[in-house]
């Protein structure tokens, strides 16, 4: 038997052997309730098992203490974490003793739910446009094991975050130009499914180098083609413009993260007879 209390009316669960009725699982949910109960045939001797699992309680039998057949269950019996257990019996009678052996005895107790832990993450330094992507690992050490739920409590807006199974997730972030020079605060939380529900957080920093502007190192016609060498930061966007005007300006190739030093080619620049280059950098774009 589980009970709240001692009091008679107490919440409780049992299952018990009586001679005459078979093997009884009976329960209250509530103190001063009724009680239910849930009857299969059987008679000593024989095996029983009573188990908890936070606010659900089963009764199982067993012919052999190998083969167990479940004899009913309740959830949602709300009992305190702390109870009382023990063994019961009962003559049904008042005015006679009741003699039972009881033999074969073994429980085993659990310990409270344990909050989940996250595996440290380091500070990262990165320029813009570089990519930070962290495999995020939860560990949890309940048995049996709980449910986790992944959040982003504390990011940049174009920050992903996908959990893909019940311990591990993924964090991407690509720095944009506007976030240049900057020190972002990334905060990550896992919480079980346990009663009560329990959480751990881990925090990091992305440093994002300020954004150097890219130069032209050299400018050359080769072949009547013009053709521009690039040195700049790995990381960023980089994007060839063109104008007549030095207003109105045309992209005419956006580039990802060339490695340095980048070179490019302008095979139509004979079309016109003049025109101005520029080199800009993103994302953001234009």
């Amino acid at each position: 038997m589980i009970r709240e209390s001692l009091a008679a009316d107490a919440t409780h669960a049992m299952v018990d052997i009586e001679p005459s009725a078979g093997i009884e699982f009976i329960w209250r949910n509530g103190t001063g309730n009724n009680a239910a109960s849930s009857v299969v045939t059987g008679t000593t001797p024989n095996w029983i098992r009573l188990t908890r699992t936070n606010d659900t309680f089963a009764a199982y039998g067993s012919a052999d203490g190998n083969t167990w057949t479940e004899i009913g269950d309740a959830t949602n019996l709300t009992m305190a974490t702390g109870t009382y257990i023990g063994l019961a019996v009962c003559a049904h009678d008042n005015s006679v003793l009741c003699t039972s052996l009881l033999q074969n005895l073994s429980a085993s107790f659990l310990g409270a739910d344990v909050a989940p832990t996250l595996n440290a993450i380091g500070n990262q330094t990165v320029n813009v446009g570089q990519t930070v992507n962290v495999d995020v690992v939860a560990r949890d050490t309940n048995v049996p094991t709980l449910t986790l739920t992944f959040d982003l409590l504390n990011a940049p807006a174009a920050a992903t975050f996908s959990q893909l199974n019940n311990s591990n997730a993924s964090f991407t972030w690509r720095p944009t130009t506007e976030v240049a020079n900057t020190t972002n605060t990334i905060t990550l939380e896992v919480v079980n499914n346990g009663l009560p529900s329990l959480s751990a957080t881990q925090s990091f920093l992305v440093v994002v180098n300020p954004l150097l502007a890219p130069k032209v190192t050299l400018a050359t016609k080769i072949n009547g083609h013009l053709e521009l060498q690039l040195a700049g930061e790995f990381g960023p966007d980089y994007a060839v413009q063109i104008s007549t005007n030095l207003l109105d300006w045309d992209t005419l190739l956006i580039t990802n993260s060339p490695a340095m030093p980048w070179t490019w080619t302008d095979t139509n620049a004979a079309i016109l007879p003049a025109q101005f280059y520029r080199i800009k950098t993103g994302p953001p774009w234009p």
